[in-house]
């Protein structure tokens, strides 16, 4: 069963990832900052996969992306930003941050699944 770890400050929207995916066979942990992120990275298993939001509380999700990248024992695991900022230079930094892939939100199920599940295939 994959792991996806889901870093996000909107409880709300960690809930509704949280049944989408566990429903889907996923095993769902939520951080709900980047010093959460950071500490869970470090004290369990590493997840199959991060969703993270740009906008976080103390560092935004593009320098904890980078942060993770950088370091050799988590610089494999594809990180997704999650996120509403849709223009194309948020979308530019993203990917100088090294994330693996960019979700919108609003989403719809489907849409979702099918970029997790994608995610996956790469």
């Amino acid at each position: 069963m994959a792991r996806i770890l889901v870093v996000d400050d909107d409880s709300d929207m960690c809930n509704l990832v949280r049944v989408i995916l566990e429903r889907r066979g996923y095993k769902v942990e939520v951080a709900c900052s980047g010093d959460e992120c950071l500490l869970k990275l470090s004290e369990g298993p590493a997840p199959d996969l991060i969703l993270m939001d740009f906008l976080l509380p103390g560092r935004d999700g593009l320098k904890l992306t980078r942060e993770i990248k950088s370091n050799p024992k988590t610089s494999n695991i594809p990180i997704y930003i999650f996120t509403v900022a849709a223009d194309e230079e948020w979308k530019r930094e993203a990917e100088r941050s090294r994330a693996d892939g960019y979700i919108l939100k609003p989403f719809s199920v489907e849409e979702f699944v099918d970029a997790i599940e994608g995610a996956f295939k790469r």
